[in-house]
């Protein structure tokens, strides 16, 4: 079954085709092509006739049709891909759909009635049973209104990273499977690498102590500030009744101890005695938190500083003063990450804190649930005046924080130990054929909960660099992300039941973005051969209207429908003309559709530059326009040249003959040097040198050569390689002859 015409009703895309503008049909390419037209109440499918070119099974037999809708920038092919899209797309349009199969069915999502003498069904159940996806490799915000589970934009949820690191897994998955010896038959360069490398990033030291000079307590000078206005207060209330609903003493005893936290030990000072600590010290490189030498030292050095950052801003006014020396003190990472939790939680309420100690001797970073039940236990709700549950909520979130930490540093070092990664100096070493894949999908996706752990923390984020062995460029990006895209829409896929349906219509946008011009035309080729196999994984199911459930179909695999827009003519000569929609733009700024006869004719097994050469692609040629600006001053200069050089013949002739075209020369001669923008020759003959186009370059160089004979034996040898390359012969002109 393939659809083999679009219907789009009269004034359904108004910003694209104009205000009331007729209804239009797309015409896909199938067996036939559709007239369709349009009155107030019906919809009326006039005629159909043959397509001579169509051939069954063209595309393979999973594959019914590829079709493009080409078309410039701002003719409208997202909007009509999206128009197209599944309903959930808030750019969707209702419109009629023609899918030829045994006979004529049709999908009429408008109101009005369906008439035609061709023999045609409307199965309510039909449209169940297939399959809109859209893709695009752009990352535009505009396009989550597509709700396309394959776009990559569906992908983005939080932030870059976030988005980066779930782009690791797809990659991973797609290069583990077997499709990927299909891509290399198409692509022999297709991106692959064996190892991906995990290590600790290097943070400078600048970077904590920057943002923690910008808090409350960061600041000397405001610290000073801020004791000054204390001592203030504190002999103001000391000297008279405090109008307070609590005692003068609890406010005394507040600001006391807010002035302690202000003159206790900075954190700068901390930040530097764990940067300090023999195990951590960066002899090579003293402005970097670590120096990547030993990757487990380095996580424990990256998650300490950061730690350190977050307890700058959670003082409280129920909060008490904390010795550092305890957290210099303890033996290892745990016992250095317990003392950091025990300052966070004295630093948000004291007494709480005091509680929890008293229950388990020592704080644990990894007794998470006995230290919730403490806080959750506590029933204050208000202490010296201040509310207690926004307190307990930040302890809560901050015990939670600290499980992950240690969670995860447990899960590197168990990974370490048994093996399933490798370690290579400051290095963890992922290898895509010898590990398996659930390896890394848990260690990313444990170390993307550390990540959201520290939400509460004034900073970006980042602990880990993950790289591949060898770096892609932006078109082997895309190109995977294409593929890896449909991988995993597939993985997720596969055992729903009704989302695994008989027929797929794929919507791609601009999908060889990017790529270099020997991969575009071969894109075709590369979908034809790897997507029958990536969907081959899905067992295709229908509703069955009888028993309301999906059942399984008798078809082995999905059937595929492409379309795609494009504006690269590469592409095209891999799709025969019927097949292709050309948009185009009006004079009034809209856009028209061309009719199939009036269309361009070349496309499929065309040679590229006469694709390009198509007016459609190229209004005035295949030159740049930067170039052809300066060959055009070139070709002016030269003209002027030509005319200097025949003035200056005439007056050597018969003054009265040639009087006349003397002046008529010199005019003309006025009017290119006015046009001249460089008249310079030493300029222009580089520019002829310059130029790689064969016949422009050697006619160019004729030019010059008839009007500087003396200057000519360089640009003559030019000329005679040129000729020799083309396979001219060139005999000297002898004087005279």
């Amino acid at each position: 079954m393939r659809l083999a015409a679009i219907f789009i009703p009269r004034n359904s895309l108004p910003y694209i085709f104009g205000e009331d503008h007729e209804g239009q049909t797309i015409n896909l390419g199938g067996e036939y092509f559709y007239d369709i037209s349009e009155s107030k109440d019906i919809i009326s499918i006039d005629s159909r006739y043959a397509n001579p070119n169509f051939i069954e099974n063209f595309w393979g037999e999973d594959i019914v049709l590829i079709s493009a809708l080409v078309g410039k920038n701002g003719t409208g092919k997202t909007s009509v891909l999206r128009a197209i899209n599944q309903e959930l797309d808030n750019k969707h349009i209702d419109a009629i759909y023609l899918y030829e199969r045994d006979e004529l069915k049709i999908i009429n999502e408008t109101t009005k009635i369906i008439e035609s003498d061709i023999p045609f069904e409307i199965p309510e159940i039909f449209k169940r049973n297939i399959q809109k996806q859209y893709y695009s490799p752009n990352l535009d915000f505009d396009l989550r209104d597509a709700f396309s589970s394959i776009s990559l934009i569906s992908y983005f949820k939080d932030t870059l990273d976030d988005y980066y690191l779930d782009s690791i897994i797809r990659n991973i998955l797609l290069l583990n499977k077997p499709i990927v010896d299909s891509l290399k038959e198409v692509y022999p360069s297709f991106p692959t690498y064996n190892n991906y490398v995990i290590s600790a990033k290097r943070h400078k030291k600048s970077f904590f102590r920057g943002i923690y000079l910008e808090s409350n307590f960061g600041n000397p000078n405001r610290g000073d500030v801020l004791v000054n206005y204390l001592d203030g207060d504190i002999l103001s209330m000391e000297s008279k009744d405090s109008p307070s609903s609590y005692s003068k003493e609890q406010v005394i005893e507040f600001f006391k101890r807010n002035k302690s936290l202000l003159q206790s030990e900075s954190y700068s000072a901390l930040f530097n005695k764990i940067w300090d600590l023999e195990e951590y010290k960066c002899e090579n490189d003293r402005d970097f938190v670590h120096n990547s030498d030993d990757f487990i030292k380095n996580i424990e050095v990256t998650l300490l500083s950061y730690v350190i950052l977050g307890a700058v801003f959670p003082q409280t006014p129920l909060g008490g003063k904390y010795d550092f020396d305890l957290i210099l003190e303890a033996k290892d990472f745990e016992g250095r990450l317990n003392r950091l939790l025990e300052l966070y939680l004295v630093n948000e309420y004291e007494i709480l804190y005091s509680k929890i100690k008293d229950t388990f001797k020592s704080v644990s970073s990894k007794n998470k649930m006995g230290i919730l039940e403490v806080i959750e236990n506590d029933t204050w709700s208000k202490s010296a005046g201040f509310e207690v549950e926004p307190i307990r909520k930040r302890m809560t979130h901050d015990v939670g924080m600290f499980y992950e930490i240690i969670t995860f540093y447990d899960q590197v070092k168990l990974l370490i130990r048994d093996e399933k990664l490798l370690l290579q100096g400051g290095n963890l070493i992922f290898n895509l054929k010898n590990q398996s894949v659930d390896i890394i999908q848990k260690f990313i996706s444990q170390y993307k909960k550390l990540i959201e752990s520290f939400d509460n923390i004034p900073a970006q984020i980042s602990i880990l660099e993950f790289r591949p062995d060898r770096m892609l460029s932006t078109g082997e990006k895309s190109l995977i992300d294409l593929f890896a895209s449909l991988n995993s829409y597939i993985d997720e896929n596969k055992h729903r039941k009704h989302q695994c349906l008989e027929n797929y219509l794929l919507l791609f946008d601009e999908p060889e973005l990017g790529y270099h011009p020997d991969w575009k035309k071969k894109f075709i080729q590369a979908i034809t051969k790897a997507l029958p196999i990536l969907f081959s994984e899905l067992e295709p199911h229908v509703f069955d209207e009888k028993s309301k459930k999906t059942i399984k179909s008798s078809l082995k695999a999905p059937r595929i429908q492409i379309i795609f827009t494009t504006h690269d003519p590469l592409t095209l000569s891999d799709i025969p003309n019927a097949n292709i929609t050309y948009l185009d733009k009006e004079s009034n700024g809209f856009t028209r559709i061309f009719d199939k006869d009036l269309q361009p004719k070349n496309s499929f097994g065309a040679n590229i530059s006469e694709l390009f050469a198509d007016s459609f692609f190229l209004g005035d040629g295949l030159l740049g326009d930067f170039a052809k600006e300066k060959i055009t001053d070139t070709i002016l200069w030269l003209n002027c040249k030509k005319h200097e050089l025949e003035i200056k013949d005439l007056k050597k002739g018969d003054a009265e003959i040639s009087k006349k075209l003397i002046k008529l020369k010199t005019e003309e001669l006025l009017i290119l040097k006015e046009k001249i923008k460089i008249d310079n020759q030493f300029y222009h003959e580089k520019i002829i040198n310059m130029i790689d186009e064969p016949v422009l370059k050697t006619k160019l160089i004729e030019m010059y050569s008839e009007i500087f004979e003396e200057d000519k034996s360089n640009l003559e040898n030019e000329l005679k390689y040129l000729a020799e390359k083309l396979g001219y012969v060139i005999t000297p002109k002898s004087d005279g002859k």
